[in-house]
């Protein structure tokens, strides 16, 4: 799923890697099918990748970390 918002080459999937890193996700994790996750694991997903692989100059989201731990709300404000 992450390797969708990146070139289809493979020259920029070391991303995912400090992506995976960054938020502290086990790589088993984003190896499981996106269907299977649970909504606040593709909510992370979905806004992580579209913000550090996507990097879009304007992203509008309405609280979209709510849920989330300050572990995992950490790399966001350093961002």
């Amino acid at each position: 799923m992450l390797a969708t918002a990146l070139p289809d080459d493979g020259s920029e999937d070391w991303r995912i890697d400090v992506l995976l890193d960054e938020f502290e996700i086990p790589v088993e994790l984003a190896k499981t099918r996106f269907s299977a996750l649970s909504g606040g694991w593709r909510r992370l997903f979905l806004i992580a990748s579209a913000v550090r692989l996507a990097e879009p100059d304007l992203l509008i989201l309405d609280e979209p970390t709510n849920t989330w731990t300050l572990r995992v709300r950490k790399p966001w404000r350093a961002g």
